[in-house]
Parts: C-alpha cells; sequence; structure tokens
C-alpha cells in the first residue's frame, strides 16, 4: 500500500491493478519480515502483560511492555516507509534508519501507530467503510506524515 502511495505521489496517476503486482511481487518478501518482527514482539509483550498483572511489582511494568508493543510496530512501519523510498538499499541500512527515526522522531512515529491503531478500532464501529477506504486513507496518512523524515536521511 506504501509503495503505491509512493506511485501516485511521483507519477499524480497509476493503473492500479497493474502497480498492485508490480509492487507486491517486489516488496512483499522483505514487508512481510518487517512485520513478522513487530508481530512477535508485540505478542510476546501482551503475554508479558497477562503474566506481570498478577505479581504486586508487575503492575508497573505493564506500561514498559506497552512501549514495547508500540515501538516495535512503530519500528515495522519506518521498515516499510524506508524500503520503499529506497528500493536499493540494503536492508540491515533500512533496519538501521527505521530504528533512528522510531526513537529520534518518536512523536512522528506514535502518530504513525496511532493511524495504524484507528484502522482497527475503526474496523468495529464501520466495517465495510474500513475494508473499502480505511487502508488507502490510513496508509497515504502514513506516507505523507513520514516524507518529511526522507529530507533529512542519508542512504
Amino acid at each position: 500500500m506504501i509503495g503505491m502511495t509512493e506511485e501516485l505521489a511521483k507519477e499524480k496517476s497509476f493503473s492500479s491493478v497493474r502497480l498492485f503486482i508490480k509492487t507486491f511481487r517486489r516488496f512483499w518478501l522483505k514487508g512481510f519480515f518487517y512485520w513478522l518482527f513487530a508481530w512477535i514482539v508485540s505478542v510476546i509483550a501482551i503475554f508479558d502483560c497477562f503474566f506481570f498483572i498478577r505479581f504486586s511489582y508487575g503492575k508497573w511494568l505493564i506500561p514498559l511492555f506497552v512501549l514495547l508493543a508500540c515501538l516495535s510496530v512503530s519500528f515495522s512501519i519506518n521498515c516499510w516507509y524506508f524500503q520503499v523510498r529506497n528500493p536499493a538499499s540494503k536492508p540491515n541500512q533500512v533496519l538501521r534508519i527505521a530504528f533512528y527515526y522510531t526513537l529520534k522522531k518518536w512523536y512522528v512515529s506514535l502518530l504513525d501507530f496511532l493511524l495504524l491503531t484507528s484502522l482497527f478500532l475503526f474496523f468495529f464501529v464501520k466495517p465495510q467503510w474500513c475494508i473499502l477506504l480505511g487502508p488507502s486513507i490510513v496508509f497515504g496518512l502514513i506516507y505523507f506524515n513520514n516524507r518529511k523524515l526522507m529530507r533529512t536521511m542519508d542512504l
């Protein structure tokens, strides 16, 4: 989805089906591995929250686990964005720059996380609109939100 938004920003028009297939073939495997990291860290953080809530000292650790899950999802979103913007760069460079901007520009990462979370929350309110228009709107906003990061980056 971010790849299609990138093409729309460059060309101002696109052939949706052909472009979707092209960007899907180009980025699906790397995007899957970037998301797999976030998913694993988020699941571990959620199960740790359920485990530590049973202890009196564990209730103080729950915000740490929520923050860890939020940072891992934001890290994956940044990895997607920087991979689409720099398709020739190596995965180590993408991981390094995404980690750097996840921590340095934490407010942008938090906004990206909230946008993605709002997509899942709106799914329960209006599922038909969320399935039809939600991903395009949310990932478009994430793309334009992260576009300013690209101006200051050296890859």
